[in-house]
């Protein structure tokens, strides 16, 4: 399970990749048995966290989680990341888990204004897809897609594809 806390204690396990609150809320991910008993669980937030939560999560055939939401903070993203850090206001993540909570790699997506991943997806190649909304203008859309800037007015939708890593993103739709 994964979302949002506001809690500073018994959220985080022994081990867990992010083990305390940041700011006034922060995502965190979990992990139960089929029985109900805990196995894992994390804060997720980055450092100089700010505000976030998980909104969406899926899991691939080796048990490793992938997850989307938004973050105000920064310094998630990993090395290679197609986006290392949040550009300003709220930034969609995307990001993989191990089957036993380690965070093995994570990505921000989203310009300048209020970018979140509300949806993930992935297909038999191993590509990721996120699908969220926006008010960004900016490092959302490719060249060539059916929409290539925001509609104005508030939000707009989008669909993004990324590779097997989340290192690239291939084809974003607003």
């Amino acid at each position: 399970i994964g979302g949002t806390t506001y809690s500073t204690s018994n959220v985080a396990s022994t081990g867990a990749y992010e083990t305390s609150l940041a700011g006034a809320e922060d995502g965190f991910l979990a992990k139960f048995s089929s029985n109900g008993a805990r196995l894992w669980s994390t804060y997720f937030g980055g450092a100089g966290r700010g505000n976030g939560g998980i909104y969406s999560i899926i899991t691939d055939s080796l048990d490793n989680a992938f997850i989307t939401g938004g973050n105000t903070g920064s310094g998630e993203g990993t090395k290679g990341a197609f986006q290392i850090n949040n550009l300003g206001g709220e930034a969609a993540f995307l990001a993989k888990f191990s089957q036993i909570g380690g965070r093995i790699w994570c990505s921000y997506f989203g310009g300048i204004g209020t970018t979140m991943g509300n949806g993930i997806a992935l297909d038999t190649l191993g590509n990721i897809f996120i699908a969220g909304s926006t008010t960004s203008n900016s490092r959302i859309a490719t060249s060539g897609s059916f929409q290539t800037e925001l509609g104005g007015g508030g939000y707009d939708a989008f669909i993004t594809k990324f590779g097997t890593y989340g290192h690239d993103a291939g084809i974003s739709l607003i």
